[in-house]
């Protein structure tokens, strides 16, 4: 028996070596949702998610977590589950209802699913489009220049203008060679690396990008408003609950935040008044926590403030998108027209001399 356990549990390892697809998590999360919110207990709700044959490899590591005598969170951490939501449910766990937790972190997955595919949907045609002006510089400088040059070195004007635009096409096309390669190493170098920048430099570096700094202060906001809701739902004050959000490590940025209000409620002071320093931290938060509130009416306040932050999240990352598109094929069409005219004018120069 303990050999059938080992072999199932290095079965299930194998199958969630790579991270899982918010897809999955989405899945499984919504079919725990459901369950849940149907009086099933925990146990009894991954049992019937098994029944899928998809989620096979997350069920058999959430069961094997919970053989160790895991968590719900601690096992999808273990399923390679997102941090944020692995976060949200531990605190939700031990501090709040387990079940609006699953539900909220349902909210969460599936913006994200509807944000990527709204992505895919609007870059794919300008991504074509990007991959054919390099065919045609590639080609360009492979084939079509050589078999010109020979032709049109014999005159010297002609000559003179056949070296500019391949110069230009060359500064394009190592250009964007060299941009791509950019790219690639810092979606693989800055994970390793942004560890080592402190958490003044991040909030610093977030606060300085425009278009960004709207979006992460939104991001922000709705976990910590989030998290705060979920906790004052359980019963805690509001001291507790700092002190709560600032063991938790939910964000780096959150977590720095907590520590300074944390310290602030040491000495007396009320929450409120410190949050104004909050760079990253949306205004009318402040607003909302200085409402003449009793808990109860702070928590629902809290959990319609994050909802409607979702939304706006939402919305923002649509405008984005909807933005990028045209910006992008604009500029394609321009560099295609640019590229065809520095090609043709060697020819028209050349035409002109004979």
């Amino acid at each position: 028996m303990p050999m059938a356990i080992l072999a199932k549990k290095a079965a299930t390892k194998l199958e969630l070596n790579n991270k899982l697809s918010i897809r999955k998590q989405y899945k499984f999360m919504y079919r725990l949702k459901q369950l849940l919110e149907r009086n099933y207990n925990l146990h009894d709700a991954i049992e019937v998610i098994s029944w899928d044959k998809e989620l096979n490899a997350v069920v058999n590591s959430v069961r094997m977590s919970f053989f160790e005598g895991q968590s719900l969170a601690k096992a999808l951490a273990k399923a390679r589950f997102q941090t944020n939501i692995v976060h949200y449910l531990e605190i939700s766990s031990q501090y709040g209802n387990i079940t609006y937790g699953v539900k909220h972190c349902c909210y969460i997955l599936k913006q994200q699913i509807d944000l990527i595919k709204r992505f895919k949907q609007l870059s794919t045609y300008p991504l074509l489009l990007f991959v054919f002006f390099i065919l045609i510089l590639y080609v360009l400088r492979t084939f079509i220049f050589p078999s010109f040059q020979s032709l049109l070195t014999a005159e010297t004007s002609t000559a003179s203008i056949f070296q500019t635009t391949s110069l230009i096409v060359d500064t394009f096309y190592y250009g964007i060679l060299v941009t791509i390669c950019f790219l690639i190493l810092l979606a693989i170098f800055y994970p390793k690396i942004k560890h080592r920048f402190s958490i003044k430099q991040k909030i610093k570096l977030h606060s300085k990008i425009p278009l960004w700094r709207n979006y992460k202060k939104m991001q922000l906001t709705f976990l910590f408003t989030t998290h705060l809701s979920s906790l004052l739902h359980s019963g805690l004050n509001m001291k507790e609950c700092f002190h709560i959000l600032h063991q938790s490590n939910i964000e780096p940025i959150i977590t720095h935040y907590v520590e300074i209000i944390d310290s602030h409620l040491i000495k007396g002071y009320e929450a409120t008044s410190i949050l104004p320093i909050f760079q990253l931290f949306e205004k009318d938060l402040q607003n909302i926590m200085q409402k003449d509130r009793n808990a109860k009416q702070l928590t629902e306040e809290l959990q319609l403030y994050s909802e409607h932050l979702l939304t706006m999240m939402e919305e923002l990352l649509q405008k984005w998108l909807k933005i990028l598109q045209p910006i992008l094929l604009t500029i394609l069409a321009l560099l295609i027209v640019f590229v065809y005219i520095t090609m043709m004018l060697p020819m028209f120069d050349y035409i002109q001399t004979i």
